[in-house]
């Protein structure tokens, strides 16, 4: 069983993408976290991991990260039936994240 980190640390447990991952925080929170640019009060520009949401393990999450659209390339979405070839393109790399990581 996990002990309960000390406050702020945290535990990545797997990448889903090289911009989203998800983190245990303590044997009662899990997160999504997505690397975003923040400008400092400096100008200086960096990436930090943030914090989009928290769940209760890490099968909660993961439908966070499809709930969230996390991994759809909005960009490439031009109809209904577009978006729903994403999410089910979304849903299926997600399966073989999970896959991958139970090899582990």
């Amino acid at each position: 069983m996990l002990k309960a980190s000390k406050k702020g640390t945290k535990i990545p447990l797997f990448n889903v993408t090289d911009e989203v991952r998800i983190t245990r925080h303590d044997v009662y929170n899990i997160s999504i976290e997505q690397l975003t640019e923040v400008t400092k009060k400096s100008g200086e520009v960096k990436q930090e991991w943030q914090t989009i949401g928290y769940y209760p393990d890490v099968n909660t999450a993961l439908k966070g990260v499809i709930r969230k659209n996390l991994i759809v390339d909005e960009k490439e979405v031009k109809s209904i039936g577009s978006y729903y070839k994403q999410m089910e393109d979304q849903i299926n790399y997600l399966a073989e994240v999970i896959r991958k990581n139970k090899k582990r």
